[in-house]
């Protein structure tokens, strides 16, 4: 990441400062916030970028040098996808910009102005191993684009750092590790031996004989835990032939089918009168008073979230005693009780209110539930974040003449939308879901799904959302036990193709 300041303009009235800055990792403009901060008597002003998490850096300051005009219109930004850049234009103002004499501002000239502008260091750059700087062609720029969104490529780079230091074999092992987990958790294990063969080139064949080996143990791993999961769970007699299909769909798609051979649930189920009459009027009344609903200060709920609001829940089985005891979750147990599942391991439970409108067509656009709570450090370690087994909505309450508010899916054979086309109109759907008080939507996890705009009618649409979470053993002890989230720190992460 570095930047580059420009200026333009005869004088400070027209004058204007271009602030370009290289993003990689950056997608799209909905993945970041600009803010121009000036302090009172300060002669600078501060161009804040605060970004989605998953792009993973979380604020950038740069120092502009001279007092800018900070409102909304005035500020403009461009993202170039093609060159990776974001291209930020601020108009200076005349007072108290540069310092100095006030009144001798006037005459400053362009010249002038872009001399008075210090750009500042640009902050520092991994710096790559002499060793595998051959590799840079092809294994890092794969790698960047491949776990561009997570951990796994900062962790790469510093292990290849760590390589260099010392060229052991466990340091070796580590990246082999990092690049089998990476794909893992980009769901791409389809690229594993070509990111191995890739970065093995750059290393002397003594070393690459012990790279080659850790990452074929790992693919004969998990062949091995294809076939125990069909043995297990199938007739011997057609083991041989389900071992084979479920093969050809990892090798297909890239992803585990998430529960042995049962790649064939059903994309969602219906439930009407979901509660007793009595039990659901009860929570609807407590639900509708709660003051994350009726504060129209409430923060929204996260990216993709903007125009809603609600308060979110997370714990894991330890801690549904603690989410039961608190003030705001005693009245949500019932719905809790009815929709969970057996075998889950975590669980992620909100109030969502969308209000009328939805921009771009949707409240909530396309995305699928991956929120699962983990302790600090648990990416660091390997822990992959999950997509969701399940997700349960009850419709707690629907506007009398709303148009529009429907719960749309995807089918998880679909390639999972990139970019803008999660909040354009017309995307293909298979399944659309007209919501009506006290019905009871269960879909999978791993399915597509956004909410559409709607209007007429008073007050919100208003539902509960549970998302449950399978978890393998090895990972259960990074699960956070329990946490009210506050709603404008959550953020909803999706798993892309």
């Amino acid at each position: 990441m570095s930047w580059t300041i420009e200026s333009e303009g005869n004088d400070i009235e027209g004058g204007c400062v271009t602030v370009k800055i290289g993003l990689p990792s950056l997608s799209s403009l909905s993945e970041l916030d600009l803010f121009v901060q000036t302090e009172a008597g300060s002669i600078t002003s501060h161009l804040q970028l605060e970004f989605d998490p998953c792009v993973g850096v979380e604020t950038i300051n740069i120092d502009l040098g001279c007092v800018v005009n900070g409102d909304n219109d005035i500020v403009k930004a461009k993202w170039s996808k093609k060159r990776k850049e974001l291209t930020v234009k601020l108009a200076c103002i005349g007072e108290g910009g540069l310092g100095g004499d006030v009144a001798d501002q006037s005459e400053i000239t362009s010249e002038q102005l872009k001399s008075s502008i210090t750009p500042p260091l640009p902050p520092p750059q991994p710096t790559l191993p002499s060793s595998i700087t051959k590799s840079s062609k092809t294994f890092f720029p794969t790698c960047s684009l491949l776990f561009g969104s997570t951990r796994y490529f900062e962790d790469l780079i510093e292990s290849t750092q760590d390589y260099r230091q010392q060229s052991t074999d466990s340091n070796l092992i580590k990246i082999g590790g990092l690049i089998y987990k990476g794909c893992e958790g980009v769901e791409r294990l389809d690229k594993v031996k070509e990111l191995s063969d890739s970065f093995a080139q750059t290393l002397p064949l003594s070393s690459r004989s012990v790279l080659e080996e850790y990452i074929n143990s790992e693919i004969g791993h998990l062949v091995h835990l294809v076939q125990k999961k069909v043995e297990k769970e199938v007739n011997p007699s057609i083991v041989d032939d389900a071992a084979q299909r479920i093969l050809e769909y990892v090798c297909s798609t890239g992803k585990m089918p998430h529960e042995g051979l049962e790649v064939e649930r059903e994309l969602y189920t219906l439930k009407r009168d979901y509660l007793d009459s009595t039990v659901f009027s009860t929570l609807q009344n407590d639900v509708l008073k709660h003051p994350g609903i009726l504060d129209s200060s409430s923060a929204s709920l996260g990216v993709g979230f903007d125009t809603t609001k609600g308060f979110i829940f997370r714990f894991n089985n330890s801690g549904i005693p603690k989410f039961k005891e608190h003030e705001w979750g005693t009245s949500l147990i019932p719905f809790f009780e009815e929709a969970r599942e057996k075998d889950v391991d975590a669980y992620v439970l909100n109030v969502l209110y969308c209000p009328e409108g939805g921009g771009g067509g949707y409240s909530v656009n396309f995305h699928k539930d991956a929120t699962l709570a983990l302790r600090q450090g648990a990416m660091v370690s390997g822990v992959k974040q999950r997509l969701a087994w399940s997700v349960s909505v009850l419709y707690l309450n629907v506007p009398q003449g709303m148009e529009g508010g429907e719960l749309v899916l995807r089918d998880v054979s679909r390639s999972s939308l990139k970019g803008e086309e999660r909040y354009m109109e017309g995307v293909e759907v298979d399944a659309v879901v007209e919501p009506e008080e006290n019905l009871g939507v269960v879909f999978r996890g791993d399915a597509e799904h956004a909410v559409k705009g709607w209007k007429g009618g008073e007050g919100g649409r208003v539902s509960l959302v549970l998302e449950q979470y399978k978890v393998p053993v090895g990972d259960r002890g990074w699960l956070l036990e329990f946490e009210l989230v506050e709603p404008g720190k959550y953020k909803k992460e999706r798993y892309e193709d």
